[in-house]
């Protein structure tokens, strides 16, 4: 059975990697810049890999500074 971590806001797919083969990607455009730092810190508690696509430069400013990965 697929593992999920449920936000709320997002269903994070913390086994894509054990059973795709690779990370997930994450759509960042339509999020808050609080939602990435909960999605981006969840896949990595769950020992996982992720990438964040279109990500404006503030939102990726906001994840250097406020995210612990």
């Amino acid at each position: 059975m697929d593992k999920y971590l449920d936000l709320d806001f997002a269903k994070l797919d913390i086994e894509r990697e054990k059973r795709r083969g690779g990370s997930e990607a994450v759509f960042c455009e339509c999020k808050t810049n609080e939602q990435l730092v909960k999605i981006f810190e969840g896949f990595k508690n769950a020992g996982q890999n992720v990438i964040g696509t279109r990500a404006s430069v503030e939102q990726a400013e906001f994840l250097i500074k406020n995210c612990r990965i």
